[in-house]
C-alpha cells in the first residue's frame, strides 16, 4: 500500500493494529453510509429498537431488493449480463433474531402478495370456464415450499421469485446428498439461477 497522506497512515496502522471482528464492523459501516438513507435508518433504528443485528437486516434488505427486481434490470460486465441473483444464508445462535429480521424486511413483498392474492381469489369466484382465460396467482415471496412448488410458482412468475428457507441446514443436507432427489432437484434450481441461465420449470409436477 502507498501511503500519501494521514488518512493512508490511520488505514496502514488499522489494518495492523485492529482484531478481524473489528475491521468488520469498519467494514460494515462503510457499506452502511453508502445506502439510502432510508435503508440506513431503518438498519439503525431496528437494532436500537429491535436488537436486529445490522448485518442481518442489511442481507435480508438486499434479499427483499434482489426478489423485487429479478429480471427487470441488468447489467452487462465482462461479456455477460448479470441479473440481481442474490443468494444469502443467516447464521447465528438461537435468540438472535434472525428471523425478526427476515420477517421485517419481506414486509413489502408479502403486502403485495396478500393483494394479490385477494385479486386472484376474486377472479377465481366470478371464474367462467367458457369466456375467461385460466387465472395465475401472481406471488413473489416462497417460504419453506417443497421443489415443486418452488417450480410451478417460478414458471408462473418467471420474472422474479425469492425462496425464504426459515431452517435451511436440513437443505444443505439434502443437497450434499447424491441419493436424495429432492436435494439434487434443489442444487440445479439454485445453480441455474447463480449462472444466469434459465431456469429449467418443465419438471415441475402436478
Amino acid at each position: 500500500m502507498d501511503i500519501h497522506s494521514p488518512k493512508d497512515i490511520k488505514e496502514k496502522l488499522d489494518g495492523l493494529t485492529l482484531s478481524n471482528r473489528e475491521k468488520s464492523i469498519e467494514m460494515l459501516n462503510k457499506i452502511l453510509k453508502s445506502l439510502p438513507k432510508e435503508y440506513a435508518k431503518l438498519i439503525e433504528e431496528a437494532f436500537i429498537y429491535k436488537r436486529i443485528p445490522k448485518e442481518y437486516l442489511l442481507s435480508s434488505i438486499l434479499f427483499t431488493i434482489s426478489t423485487a427486481t429479478g429480471l427487470t434490470f441488468y447489467i452487462k460486465s465482462l461479456g455477460y449480463k448479470n441479473y440481481a441473483n442474490l443468494y444469502f444464508t443467516i447464521i447465528g445462535s438461537r435468540g438472535d433474531t434472525k428471523s425478526e429480521g427476515l420477517k421485517l424486511a419481506t414486509v413489502p413483498l408479502k403486502e403485495i402478495d396478500d393483494q394479490d392474492y385477494e385479486e386472484y381469489r376474486l377472479k377465481i369466484k366470478n371464474y367462467n370456464s367458457e369466456t375467461d382465460n385460466e387465472h395465475i396467482r401472481k406471488q413473489l415471496l416462497i417460504q419453506n415450499a417443497s421443489i415443486e412448488a418452488v417450480h410451478l410458482i417460478h414458471s408462473e412468475n418467471p420474472n422474479s421469485v425469492g425462496v425464504y428457507i426459515d431452517e435451511v441446514y436440513s437443505l444443505i443436507e439434502k443437497m450434499g446428498n447424491s441419493s436424495s432427489r429432492d436435494g439434487i432437484e434443489w442444487r440445479s434450481f439454485l445453480l441455474e439461477g447463480y449462472t444466469n441461465g434459465y431456469v429449467d420449470v418443465s419438471r415441475k409436477t402436478t
